[in-house]
């Protein structure tokens, strides 16, 4: 599933370039492989494949299961890594996450949700 939640700061205050990255890369410090910058964004790499809770429960329909696994692996049939970006606007940062599962979708939220608070910033999701 994919996820866009924005970090508006509408107040005047506002982190910077370097703040923003120092935060991100202090947040997933021991839990990301990865976090480079690109062009106008952080892209964030998550260790393991993505999971879906509900593969092995019984109640999942066959469209659950072949979507899941449509969107935890690649067209080879490997894995597809969990990454989320954070791209930075000139008035906010939009948290990103694409084909992505709970656990990095939750990962990302909460780098958004502590942006906010850090910066009293306004959380649209």
């Amino acid at each position: 599933m994919a996820c866009d939640t924005f970090v508006y700061w509408n107040r005047g205050v506002k982190p910077t370039k370097d703040e923003v990255q120092k935060a991100l890369e202090d947040y997933v410090k021991g839990l990301a492989t990865d976090v480079k910058w690109l062009v106008d964004r952080w892209f964030v790499t998550l260790p393991g494949a993505p999971s879906w809770p509900f593969q092995r429960v019984g109640h999942a329909t066959e469209a659950q299961r072949a979507s899941w696994l449509e969107n935890a692996t690649e067209s080879d049939g490997s894995p597809r890594p969990r990454w989320f970006e954070v791209h930075l606007g000139h008035d906010n940062i939009d948290v990103i996450t694409r084909m992505a599962d709970e656990v990095t979708n939750n990962v990302a939220h909460g780098f958004a949700v502590l942006m906010a608070l850090a910066w009293e910033g306004d959380l649209e999701e």
